[in-house]
């Protein structure tokens, strides 16, 4: 039963295709799927053996991911197919950003911690944005980071948080506009971390005003594909501005 056990997970790290170097412990849904059925063969063969311990954190670990999934795809529910939440940006220079700057664009809201410290993923996940940015915005799709940040509700505190959102900004050299959130904007999209989950959170809102995506967590990537799942989100949209205009 241990040789079985361990065959049965010698399997499921090779389906994960985790990079070698990979530590973050959330896992994408294709990934969590693949965790969850593993577990089931893996359970009854661990009793009274050296796995038990890990079968059972991976199976904690396995249900708590699962049920902050669900969580937010009921905040999803929320929002998706109807109209987005009325809202203003306010940039880091404490001007209000133009909002001829997102009339019938396709928008892309990507919220997140924005600072310089401490530098983690998916900051990765920010330059990859940007690229996507780059070769989307002529066809008319406007992204705007939004940094979530408390500090930013507190006057004395806002030019600290601007500087360090700045700093990032400045090294990542984003084309996109970055904006200021004191947590409020997240709130009337529906914070993923009051049911646990994590930032960064994905809006893209179509030309008519409504929600069409909203997703709470890191997308997977491979270096030569980039976000391809928002972009292949985005073409259709794309597609139906393009057609609206003609």
């Amino acid at each position: 039963k241990l040789g079985q056990a361990t065959e049965v997970l010698s399997k499921l790290r090779t389906d994960l295709a985790r990079e070698p170097d990979d530590i973050k412990p959330e896992l994408a849904d294709g990934q969590l799927a693949l965790a969850a059925t593993a577990l089931e063969t893996l359970t009854p063969l661990v009793p009274n053996t050296a796995l038990a311990g890990l079968s059972a954190a991976m199976y904690r670990d396995v249900s708590g991911q699962q049920q902050r999934a669900d969580d937010v795809g009921k905040l999803a529910s929320r929002f998706v197919g109807k109209a987005a939440p009325e809202f203003k940006l306010t940039g880091l220079d404490r001007k209000p950003i133009d909002p001829e700057l997102l009339k019938g664009k396709i928008i892309v809201l990507h919220f997140w911690e924005y600072q310089e410290e401490p530098l983690l993923e998916p900051y990765g996940q920010v330059g990859y944005l940007d690229f996507l940015y780059g070769k989307r915005r002529k066809l008319g799709v406007q992204v705007v980071g939004v940094a979530v940040d408390e500090r930013f509700g507190k006057p004395d505190q806002f030019g600290p948080a601007a500087r360090a959102a700045g700093r990032l900004k400045a090294f990542m050299n984003l084309a996109y506009p970055v904006a200021t959130d004191d947590g409020t904007l997240l709130a009337k999209f529906g914070d993923p971390r009051q049911v646990g989950a994590k930032l960064p959170l994905w809006v893209v809102i179509a030309p008519d005003g409504k929600v069409a995506h909203y997703q709470s967590g890191l997308y997977p990537v491979h270096p030569d594909e980039g976000l391809k799942p928002l972009d292949e989100l985005l073409i259709p949209l794309i597609r139906e501005r393009r057609a609206a205009e003609k």
